[in-house]
């Protein structure tokens, strides 16, 4: 009796699922409801997904955007874009995380990473190249990649302080390179739950090296031995650019973007 019961719930059930699933499927990924609209414009959210800490490159008509990937694999995943509203994954920038990353935390063995891992990268193109800068926050790495495509392949390396050691055991974050016209390079980058503020430093024309700072110090010095520091908290995005022989860097604090700095050659910076 109990087994006929439970077989005509399930031939009620079962057709009641089939037609709710797809239903509910359809919503989420409708066409008229998020995204591009097919009339001339769109609408919000563009990608009704996880990608946090974006940062968008654009070369001629084509937009590249990546994102944070954390612990998961592919690391620091790449779209493409003509119109900033249609995207599509074109690739990754690491396919395995423990060996490009040298760090076995990541894993499946040890899996001891979750919700830490890559955090906010850079993509430029300088010098014939793509160049990602990120951070592996939590005892991570501070990492350069290049390739001569977007798609790849490309060479992941630890970054070197200006001893010439692998940056790795950091806590570091929010990393954001800079070439200027007289070929030197610059990098920002801040120091969560110890220094959360961006730091200015001087990095190898080459983007493999800091010049001015040991990293792996106990206590950063902050007393001119690096290029320079802005007080502020909460960094969430830092931009350049370079009007005559200014840099202006945006920072964004808590939920909006609130603040400007103005910085000079002397590194003098101005609210």
């Amino acid at each position: 009796m109990k087994k006929e019961m439970k077989m005509r719930w399930f031939r009620v059930i079962f057709p009641v699922m089939l037609f709710v699933c797809p239903v509910m499927t359809f919503a989420q990924h409708d066409p008229g409801r998020w995204g591009d609209l097919g009339n001339w414009r769109y609408r919000n959210m563009i990608l009704p997904a996880d990608y946090s800490d974006p940062d968008v490159l654009r070369m001629g008509k084509d937009y590249y955007l990546i994102s944070s990937t954390f612990q998961f694999s592919g690391g620091i995943v790449i779209l493409h874009s003509r119109d900033l509203v249609n995207w599509k994954t074109i690739g990754y920038v690491i396919h395995d995380l423990p060996g490009q990353l040298k760090d076995p935390r990541f894993d499946y063995t040890v899996m001891d990473h979750y919700s830490k891992g890559i955090y906010a990268a850079s993509l430029r193109y300088h010098d014939k190249k793509f160049w990602v800068y990120f951070t592996t926050y939590n005892g991570g790495g501070f990492y350069v990649a290049t390739a001569k495509k977007i798609t790849g392949p490309w060479n992941v390396q630890l970054m070197k302080d200006k001893n010439g050691v692998e940056l790795f055991g950091l806590n570091w974050d929010d990393n954001c390179p800079f070439w200027d016209e007289d070929g030197k390079a610059y990098m920002i980058a801040s120091n969560p739950q110890k220094n959360w503020f961006p730091i200015l430093f001087q990095m190898s024309p080459d983007g493999t090296q800091f010049l001015d700072s040991n990293l792996l110090a106990e206590n950063l010095p902050l007393n001119g031995q690096v290029s320079g520091v802005i007080t502020s908290e909460f960094i969430i995005t830092m931009t350049w650019a370079k009007p005559d022989t200014w840099m202006w860097i945006g920072l964004g604090t808590g939920f909006s973007f609130q603040f400007v700095y103005l910085s000079n050659q002397q590194n003098q910076f101005l609210l």
